[in-house]
């Protein structure tokens, strides 16, 4: 009965440890998803003008964007907080730029988007940085906690 105890307490670290390396990825494909969005909205903007609404719901009916499934028109239009997998402060310039959207004239409004791009650009090396550095280590910490944890309670 302790041995089976151990074992669940060691699956269970693992799979923790195996849980915020999924984390770590999904970061990396919100961050994807986000300048292909940039990319999509910038060059709807430069050469149809489409009206806000109506770009921000073909955008958001995009089966190649369901990380950011969070961003609609009336997501834009209430102005609510962005909640996603990312880190609150990246979270905090998603909202920053989402509440822009449509408040500047059309090469402010491109500017604006290339520097949304820039700094999502920038997370995503840092992710995939942390991805790269840390996996193996969060799975390695998180197992051994539990190898340690089932040895105590044997």
């Amino acid at each position: 009965m302790k041995i089976t105890g151990a074992l669940l307490i060691i699956l269970s670290s693992a799979m923790s440890g195996i849980y915020l390396i999924k984390i770590a990825r999904e970061r990396i494909c919100v961050c994807e998803e986000l300048l292909v969005f940039c990319d999509m909205l910038k060059n709807d903007i430069s050469t149809r003008r489409t009206e806000l609404d109506t770009l921000i719901s073909s955008i958001a009916d995009n089966p190649c964007l369901s990380h950011i499934s969070f961003i609609n028109s009336d997501f834009i239009r209430s102005k609510n907080e962005v909640t996603s997998v990312l880190m609150r402060r990246d979270n905090q310039r998603i909202t920053e730029f989402l509440s822009s959207l449509g408040s500047y004239d059309l090469s402010a409004q491109l500017n604006e988007i290339e520097f949304f791009s820039s700094f999502i650009r920038s997370r995503k090396a840092e992710y995939e940085y942390i991805l790269k550095t840390k996996s193996r280590l969060y799975f390695t910490l998180c197992f051994s906690f539990g190898c340690i944890v089932s040895l105590v309670v044997i």
